[in-house]
């Protein structure tokens, strides 16, 4: 019986072929025809990948049936750069196979499952984001066919990439002050102003009067005055004394006039 297998491409071929034919039988006849090997073809029946070790009965396909071809094809030189601390610029090269209509990309931070899929993506590159600085990540591209079925051919191997640190901004030291020392002057000391000791002024003796005597060395007081302030010391004390010295003996000359006349 004849069934039909289309490519990616849109070409159709036909082929001849038994219910009792294993699927790698009908991928034989394909790769004599276009050349494509066998491990790099996947055929699809309604939606459902054919396993190899299967027959056309096992899957119900019948004479006039369409399969679908598609070719693995073979991604390299995956790459990074623009590595920042939270974000990269991920690129590959289509190396072998049909064109897809887009690629898979796989992220992990242990290099192992479980992988964590990105978005679709129909170019060969993609911008990463929200990335943790400083932290090793590793990637991997599948070529990715949408039809009734998606599939995804086999990732290369993956490739590890380090995110960049955060760098942490200096502090200038403080600056240097240029201001010259504080002028200190020395006062010199203050002048004593302790009240020296009053001096005592000696009187002759004298009779004045009919008042009592003044003994010698006995200092004069002064009737009806009040203490001395003690600013009246030394010199001018003696000035003082020397005064009641003059009007005493003035006084006395009177009152011996006086007695005598």
């Amino acid at each position: 019986m004849e069934i039909f297998v289309t490519t990616v491409a849109g070409a159709t071929m036909t082929l001849d072929v038994e219910n009792a034919d294993l699927i790698e039988s009908i991928k034989d006849q394909i790769n004599v025809k276009i050349g494509v090997p066998v491990d790099s073809q996947v055929l699809v029946y309604n939606g459902t990948v054919l396993e190899n070790g299967r027959t056309l009965q096992d899957y119900n396909i019948q004479r006039g049936a369409t399969l679908n071809l598609f070719v693995q094809a073979t991604v390299t030189n995956v790459r990074a750069d623009k590595v920042e601390p939270t974000a990269l610029h991920l690129s590959w090269t289509l190396a072998t196979g049909d064109i897809p209509p887009g690629y898979v990309v796989f992220q992990s931070t242990t290099g192992q499952a479980p992988w964590t899929v990105l978005p679709p993506v129909t170019g060969t590159a993609i911008d990463v984001s929200g990335l943790t600085p400083a932290t090793t990540y590793w990637f991997a591209v599948s070529a990715r066919y949408s039809g009734d079925i998606t599939v995804l051919s086999a990732p290369p191997p993956a490739i590890s990439v380090t995110t960049a640190a955060v760098e942490t901004p200096t502090t200038p030291p403080p600056a240097t002050s240029t201001m010259p020392p504080p002028i200190t002057s020395t006062l010199p000391p203050a002048a004593s102003t302790t009240t020296p000791a009053a001096i005592p002024v000696p009187i002759v003796p004298k009779t004045v009067g009919q008042s009592r005597h003044v003994t010698a060395g006995e200092s004069l007081p002064l009737t009806g005055a009040s203490a001395a302030p003690p600013l009246l010391t030394g010199t001018l004390l003696l000035a003082i004394g020397m005064a009641l010295v003059a009007a005493a003996r003035r006084r006395w000359t009177k009152v011996s006039r006086h007695h005598l006349g």
